[in-house]
């Protein structure tokens, strides 16, 4: 993956960060949008990692982003987008009870990567745990379904709930089977995943076989 030009929004830490870490090992050229730059610098100084300083709310810094990443040697653009931006955590206020700030902050940063998108060809996993499967995705705001839509062309990760755990990918077992499960939509009986096998997944699994996942919602978990 020497030549990979990859774009991260949401990488200052869990999954994007830890994906981030395996495709730099992997010899990739990742670009971090991030609001206070200081993580990675063991990559800086190879000049494997780039850091663009700036918000995913504010189009123009994304913008930025966008044209970092893709230099290089060559005029190949970005091949991947890696979105995992979350929700801040709630905060209590007196008179509202538990509040989240800005509400619509995933759907803002992903649109606004989505409209300065560069390239046609640029791939595009993001990570979301609701509004993708057949029943919760009919309770989607009608303004957030065409986004939906158009992530299907990409590929959407729905992890269970995630936990700080080990990399069981990692450690195959004796019949030789991943210590995670991969499905369509949902994985049955599964409750809990941790980040580092969602990163593992989303590296070895989608970013090397991506016509085999493309256009597919997956969700993962034990």
């Amino acid at each position: 993956m020497n030549n990979t030009k990859v774009l991260t929004i949401g990488g200052s830490r869990n999954i994007g960060y830890l994906s981030s870490i395996r495709l730099l090992d992997l010899g990739a050229t990742v670009t971090f949008l991030l609001r206070t730059p200081k993580t990675i610098q063991k990559y800086v100084r190879m000049g494997k990692a780039r850091l663009v300083q700036g918000d995913a709310l504010i189009k123009d810094d994304v913008e930025r982003a966008w044209a970092e990443a893709a230099k290089g040697d060559d005029d190949t653009p970005v091949e991947f987008l890696i979105f995992t931006v979350g929700s801040t955590s709630p905060q209590f206020v007196l008179s509202k009870g538990f509040v989240i700030s800005p509400p619509d902050l995933v759907t803002r940063a992903l649109m606004n990567c989505l409209e300065t998108l560069p390239s046609p060809t640029t791939k595009i996993i993001t990570i979301s745990s609701s509004g993708l499967t057949h029943t919760s995705s009919k309770k989607l705001p009608l303004l957030m379904r065409p986004l939906y839509r158009y992530l299907a062309s990409s590929v959407v990760l729905r992890p269970a709930f995630l936990t700080n755990g080990e990399c069981r990918g990692e450690k195959p077992s004796s019949v030789g089977k991943k210590g995670y499960r991969v499905a369509e939509w949902d994985v049955d009986r599964s409750w809990t995943v941790s980040r580092s096998d969602v990163a593992h997944f989303l590296v070895e699994g989608v970013v090397k076989h991506w016509d085999e996942w493309e256009g597919k919602c997956l969700g993962i978990g034990y």
